[in-house]
């Protein structure tokens, strides 16, 4: 099942737990594995008997460029997010591809889609503030999906109904997954970008959890419900800065 935390009805359960299976389903079908973290932080994927434990349970590295119209305001967000080699690895599998069948690129854009469809009423796991207003995004486009070094890519723009003047009021926003089943960090090269503001700059702030927060996200299995709003602490702050 998926985690509960805090959502308004069961409707939105519902659409929550099919997100996730969109975005984990073949994560899901291999529960009887877990990830062990080795020398190196090289991750060594090992056969238990006993449930998959600790928060997360799947990884997506995340690049955000920043549009700006002529005009110096904010217009959307355009992120790029890369899943980790495993999420790919089942689903790819899952597609019916393999070493013999190569992928049909019409079905990993319709996957896609259906992931950023079912991921609206959360936000689009991207959380953007204005002075102390929550800003609600009007929908996305341009979305595309390809394979990138054994990895699903997805990238993809959100939009705003109206701009967002950063010079009135401070802007930030974090990426994340509420319930903290999927980890989401910027690269460390080019993660987050400014397009068409030369005044304008952002700072990537890195998340700083309680040491009883981590305990607390290690010890949850599978099926555990995870507290309201977890991924909020290991989530990264991303700051926008503009010269007035």
């Amino acid at each position: 099942m998926a985690h509960g935390f805090g959502l308004a009805s069961e409707k939105h359960r519902m659409l929550y737990y099919n997100t996730m299976t969109a975005l984990a389903r073949t994560i899901l079908r291999t529960l009887s594995f877990f990830l062990v973290v080795g020398g190196g932080g090289l991750l060594v994927l090992c056969l238990s008997p006993t449930p998959a434990r600790a928060h997360p349970h799947a990884w997506i590295d995340v690049q955000s460029n920043i549009l700006f119209d002529a005009q110096g305001q904010i217009t959307g967000l355009r992120q790029t997010w890369l899943f980790d080699e495993f999420y790919t690895q089942f689903a790819l599998q899952d597609f019916g591809a393999g070493q013999t069948k190569a992928l049909d690129p019409k079905k990993l854009l319709e996957l896609g889609r259906q992931n950023l469809d079912n991921l609206k009423p959360f936000g689009y796991f991207t959380f953007m503030d204005a002075g102390q207003t929550r800003l609600t995004f009007s929908g996305y486009r341009d979305v595309a999906s390809d394979i990138t070094n054994n990895r699903i890519r997805l990238s993809f723009t959100l939009i705003f109904a109206n701009p967002i003047d950063p010079q009135k009021q401070a802007v930030s926003y974090r990426i994340y997954d509420p319930s903290y089943y999927i980890d989401m960090k910027h690269v460390d090269k080019d993660g987050v970008t400014i397009h068409n503001a030369p005044s304008c700059h952002a700072t990537l702030e890195r998340p700083k959890p309680d040491v009883a927060i981590i305990a607390m996200a290690g010890a949850l299995d599978k099926n555990a419900k995870a507290p309201d709003d977890l991924g909020r602490f290991f989530a990264e702050r991303v700051r926008i800065h503009c010269k007035t």
